[in-house]
């Protein structure tokens, strides 16, 4: 258990510390390179993302698997041929990936995106880039699974947190070196893409050697995840189509200017996401375990632990966010002009990746059940209802009426899973064990930030401003713990046993 919560809080430490430099790279990124290559950037994130369906699908499946065996001590041996099978059926698939990925380029690439100041030369060789990097990148997701699925999660968190240190601060010395040259900007993830693809199979494999076995091609060990893995891939291809429907919606609908304006705003909002996945990864290889051991008690228990924990992390900036979005996008890209554009999206993108945030716990709990066809059912209906809903609000609204989209989706998908999670596994308790919660982290954080809203009203600005929006951040994480009683006393035992570790130490 120690192991299990050291490992979230380095993915925590780790993803936080991304999430800021992120957000403090963002509009130097903007500064060096203009908004229209920053639009690239955005189109760069979505096509990762929706490349990541495969990655997601078979990583998460894996996370499950190694946990679910490392669970049955006489069952480890199997570890080493698992992991290579699925790795070289990965790497295969990723070079398929690549080479449709160039084809659709060279006959969309170019007529795709709407742009005043990139001549089409620049657009093909850019994307060409994005192409190679994102062929690069992917197979990361599998090695970083396998870590967290073998409870090494510290490992795959310190790796990540230097190659994205490295890859976003060499970035920038590459943009402020080279003027505006997003093609160098690609170049440097491609080099930074391969020092981290390298360094995490070396230590995912060193991990693998420690329980033994042979690492060998089988088509046993394929075939007793292949129903898991197909349904994860449906289930992952629609969820990244609904997650990133908008923006690759909007490269098409709105001008490139007008998707920098929403990828900035989605920058800021899907830090959120960052902070959350460490949570959800940890906890993802804890249910599969209890699963495992059939411990539907103890398993009821962490979902809902982990539940509180979500909300109590991500709610609270969320709401702050969305109350404050003007000041926060003014003092982060001082250009009143770009912040002014991007702030409205923002207000509603925070607010909906908070509830995608929340909807980690219990999805999990299904999958760790492996209760595929229910999931795969709600994802089917948001994709028929959703991608109508959205073209027309962004035909109506433009970037606004993507994030409004966004909004929607994201509160139809918590209410839904959480009445299936309830539904299936009536252990767990009623469905108003987790809206209450959820309702009191909402309505303190609301009064936190709005009275605190009231009292800085326009006097400050700069980085007294972002102090005081801090102090209200820190006072609504407080008080979210405050009104969940469960979390507050685990939080304690989990303080208490550091202390007196390091008393002992």
């Amino acid at each position: 258990m120690n192991s299990f919560s050291r490992g979230i809080g380095f993915g925590l430490i780790s993803g936080t510390w991304l999430a800021a430099m992120s957000l403090f790279l963002a509009p130097i990124y903007v500064h060096l390179l203009g908004i229209e290559n920053y639009g690239l950037i955005g189109l760069y994130v979505a096509a990762l993302a929706m490349g990541g369906i495969l990655d997601v699908a078979l990583s998460a499946t894996v996370t499950r698997e190694l946990a679910w065996i490392l669970a049955r001590t006489e069952e480890r041996s199997k570890i080493g041929s698992l992991l290579f099978s699925v790795e070289v059926v990965y790497w295969l698939s990723v070079l398929v990936l690549a080479f449709l990925l160039l084809v659709a380029l060279n006959l969309f690439g170019v007529e795709w995106v709407h742009t005043s100041t990139l001549s089409d030369q620049q657009i093909r060789e850019a994307l060409s880039l994005m192409l190679l990097s994102l062929a690069i990148q992917l197979p990361s997701g599998l090695y970083t699974a396998s870590l967290v699925g073998m409870h090494k999660q510290t490992h795959s968190s310190v790796i990540m947190a230097c190659l994205g240190t490295l890859r976003g601060v060499g970035a920038v010395l590459v943009a402020w070196g080279m003027n505006d040259d997003i093609r160098v900007f690609f170049l440097w993830y491609i080099a930074v893409g391969i020092l981290q693809i390298a360094w995490l199979r070396w230590q995912t494999w060193s991990c693998v050697r420690e329980f033994g076995g042979y690492a060998q091609f089988s088509l046993q060990s394929l075939r007793s995840i292949r129903n898991t893995a197909g349904a994860m891939l449906l289930i992952t291809a629609m969820g990244m189509m609904l997650s990133q429907m908008d923006k690759i919606a909007l490269s098409s609908m709105v001008s490139l200017k007008s998707l920098g304006y929403y990828t900035l705003a989605w920058g800021l909002a899907s830090g959120l996401s960052i902070l959350a996945t460490p949570v959800a990864q940890g906890f993802s290889a804890r249910f599969s375990a209890l699963a495992s051991d059939s411990n539907e008690t103890e398993l009821a228990n962490q979902v809902f632990s982990a539940s509180q924990l979500m909300y109590a992390l991500v709610i609270p900036p969320a709401i702050t966010i969305s109350l404050f979005a003007e000041e926060i996008m003014s003092v982060w890209v001082r250009n009143p002009s770009v912040a002014s554009a991007s702030a409205p999206s923002l207000s509603l993108l925070a607010l909906g990746t908070a509830m995608v945030s929340s909807i980690y716990p219990p999805l999990n709990a299904l999958y760790a059940k492996k209760q595929f066809k229910s999931v795969l059912a709600v994802q089917l209906v948001c994709l028929v209802v959703f991608f109508p809903l959205l073209l027309f609000l962004i035909g109506t609204n433009g970037i606004l009426g993507a994030a409004w989209s966004w909004l929607i989706y994201s509160v139809v998908l918590y209410l839904s899973y959480v009445l299936l999670v309830t539904k299936l596994h009536g252990n767990m308790g009623m469905p108003t064990r987790f809206f209450k919660s959820f309702v009191l982290v909402v309505v303190t954080s609301i009064a936190v930030s709005w009275f605190a809203k009231k009292i800085i009203g326009d006097a400050s600005y700069g980085p007294l401003l972002i102090g005081m929006i801090g102090m209200v951040l820190v006072a609504g994480w407080l008080s979210a713990v405050l009104v969940c009683p469960e979390l507050r006393i685990r939080l304690g035992l989990m303080i208490n046993s550091y202390r007196f570790r390091a008393r002992n130490f």
